[in-house]
């Protein structure tokens, strides 16, 4: 009986991926996560890594696996060291960062509410609460590796029922609360937002005009409309559906985030009156709804969907939001449609 409650107490409570002398400071532990990934790195990783759970259609190389691998046993440390932190009883004393509702509005911290960010040691309790410690990490790190080693992970992961896309959330929510704990928040400005790197393409302009070579304004609202209007229907939903809606999702994210980029820097081109207007207008619509509130709307259409709740706690997202996003879309659509002319 001793022995079986021994090995129960390792499968569930115990941080095995830290030393016994670590347990006494997981805020050191946090930090030194840190000193080898920014959290810009851990985001795009955490974005590059979840279509590998959700579809045997894209396959990591060598250098993915290996970079991917290695970030994760970084990440066991990490949720080891919060889940020490939250059950520790000394008490942890935090000053909030000043400038965290710039860095929610612009949506350098991408998963967290100002609420959440203000309380980090709160919001990591509220992540682990009614999880078992090796449950959380086995769902949110341990999966994920698998998926780098077993192409076929998505047959039997929960891609119908995209819990993939909640762990994503779960976790980019965990590093950010952590992040601030490390105390490097003055090193998050960047010269646009992170999911335009996940392109692999140095300049968003670039990118833009690549992405409008091949799609048109339908296509992109089509993409909208799909994400927005989530329905799943047992017998139609599948991995493949679950995996075209991360692509859906993931250029509408990077096309709201390139707008912005094209109200905010001086030195995006205007090559006409009309050009100049569009910039303009981006610029008033991104003062009603900030880059944040925009890019959490695309993210709660999933989040909120009844593809990934209980029927109980079925929501759906503002309409308001919904026609800020439409607007954002056409003025960008329209830009780089002048901007092909010039």
């Amino acid at each position: 009986m001793m022995e079986s409650n021994a090995i129960s107490l390792w499968q569930t409570d115990y941080p095995s991926s830290l030393y016994p002398h670590e347990y006494a400071d997981p805020i050191g532990v946090i930090k030194q996560v840190f000193d080898q990934y920014t959290l810009k790195q851990i985001q795009i990783a955490l974005w590059n890594w979840l279509p590998f759970q959700m579809t045997d259609e894209i396959k990591p190389t060598a250098d993915q696996r290996f970079f991917l691998f290695r970030l994760g046993n970084q990440l066991d440390r990490l949720v080891d060291a919060a889940w020490v932190l939250v059950n520790q009883y000394q008490e942890i004393t935090y000053h909030a960062d000043p400038n965290l509702k710039n860095l929610i509005n612009s949506d350098t911290l991408s998963f967290l509410s100002l609420e959440e960010a203000r309380n980090p040691i709160k919001t990591m309790r509220k992540l682990f609460k009614g999880s078992k410690l090796h449950r959380w990490k086995t769902i949110a790190i341990y999966d994920r590796q698998l998926a780098l080693l077993d192409p076929f992970f998505w047959m039997h992961g929960n891609s119908m029922y995209l819990r993939e896309f909640g762990e994503y959330v779960n976790l980019n929510s965990l590093a950010e609360a952590a992040y601030q704990l490390a105390g490097s928040m003055d090193n998050l400005n960047a010269d646009y937002h992170w999911s335009i790197e996940t392109t692999g393409i140095d300049d968003p302009i670039n990118w833009g005009v690549g992405y409008f070579k091949t799609k048109e304004i339908k296509d992109v609202l089509n993409s909208l409309a799909f994400l927005y209007h989530i329905k799943r229907w047992s017998q139609e939903w599948h991995p493949s559906a679950a995996f075209q809606l991360m692509q859906h999702y993931g250029d509408l994210y990077r096309l709201i985030h390139l707008a912005h980029y094209l109200a905010n820097n001086v030195n995006i081109p205007s090559p006409d009156d009309s050009s100049e207007r569009i910039i303009e207008a981006l610029k008033k619509k991104f003062r009603k709804f900030s880059i944040g509130k925009t890019a959490r709307f695309l993210t709660d259409c999933i989040s909120l969907s009844w593809t990934f709740r209980e029927v109980s706690e079925r929501l759906k997202p503002d309409e308001n939001e919904l026609k800020h996003v439409e607007n954002i879309i056409h003025l960008t659509t329209n830009y780089f449609t002048y901007y092909k002319k010039t």
